[in-house]
């Protein structure tokens, strides 16, 4: 490093920039430590106490903006998610007691009332011990099934009987991977008169798609159609 007759730098090792000034610790420029050759090697590496807070307060600032963010996207994450399974029954059950208001209004199919609940879609159906996931580019749309028979004999109640149409024309029948959902999936059962029958039912269709209507077409009656 170039020195004076006394021993001091005269330009900064680091930047090679002419000091202006004898005795200065510090390179104006770039704020290197400015070392006599006495100096053990590696010394002169010791950054001006200024620049070092500097440092310090934009990794606080980026450390505190990341947290920021993560806890955003969770929140976001969170609000988005789609409800679990019991709470969409347990919704579903309120909205048939009268204290919420939800679905579609039920239409009555000869001597059966048919009722929509809380449509929606899922990236995934199950648990972490049995997940089952679309076909790629296809999504899970679902929606909670409500069949009463208000009649005098039997009705079978039965997921076949259900289809999604999009509104680009396709027919869709329900998934197999509604019987993931055991316990909570619609059954195929045979309706006494003033029974009821609940239960998901899943339909897996193209991302893109959107839905237009759900048919429902008893074994033996006329087909009920409703609009999205």
């Amino acid at each position: 490093m170039p020195t004076d007759g006394a021993g001091a730098p005269v330009a900064c090792p680091r930047c090679g920039g002419d000091l202006p000034a004898p005795g200065l610790r510090f390179c104006p420029y770039c704020g290197g430590a400015l070392t006599s050759p006495g100096m053990a090697a590696g010394a002169g590496r010791v950054t001006n106490p200024w620049i070092a807070a500097g440092r310090t307060v934009v990794a606080v600032g980026l450390m505190m903006l990341i947290a920021a963010a993560a806890v955003d996207w969770w929140e976001r994450s969170r609000s988005s998610s789609p409800p679990s399974v019991d709470e969409l029954m347990r919704r579903t059950e309120e909205a048939m007691a009268g204290t919420s208001s939800s679905g579609l209004p039920g239409v009555p199919v000869e001597k059966v009332r048919v009722e929509v609940h809380r449509p929606g879609r899922r990236a995934s159906l199950g648990s972490d011990f049995m997940e089952t996931q679309p076909a790629g580019g296809n999504t899970f749309w679902y929606c909670v099934l409500v069949v009463t028979n208000v009649g005098t004999d039997a009705h079978h109640a039965n997921p076949n009987n259900v289809s999604l149409v999009t509104t680009s024309g396709r027919t869709f029948s329900y998934s197999p991977a509604t019987h993931v959902l055991a316990g909570h999936d619609f059954p195929a059962v045979d309706l006494q008169p003033g029974k009821t029958a609940m239960g998901l039912i899943v339909f897996e269709i193209p991302e893109d798609s959107k839905p237009q209507m759900l048919v429902y077409e008893p074994m033996f009656g006329s087909p009920v159609e409703w609009s999205f």
